[in-house]
């Protein structure tokens, strides 16, 4: 019966610490390194396909944190038309 206790708070702490440790971690991650992290592994996938097609798989990913951020602004500044259904 001793044993179960801490057992018993283990289960619940234990998954609790990490999902702190989980949050603070994606809290600490940028958009810009979330972009790149995306974009890297992307690219290293690319890797996967046969050779003829690697090329082109890699230069459909080529565009910069700063291009992206750009263009995103760009169409931020667009203005919106009302739809009517």
């Amino acid at each position: 019966m001793r044993r179960m206790i801490p057992d018993a708070i283990a289960a619940v702490i234990v998954p609790a610490l990490l999902m702190t440790a989980a949050v603070a971690a994606l809290a600490a991650c940028t958009s810009e390194q979330a972009y790149n992290a995306i974009r890297d592994n992307r690219i290293q996938n690319c890797e996967n396909l046969p050779i003829p097609q690697q090329a082109a798989c890699r230069a459909r990913y080529q565009t910069t944190w700063e291009e992206y951020r750009q263009t995103l602004e760009a169409l931020r500044a667009e203005p919106r038309v009302a739809s009517h259904r």
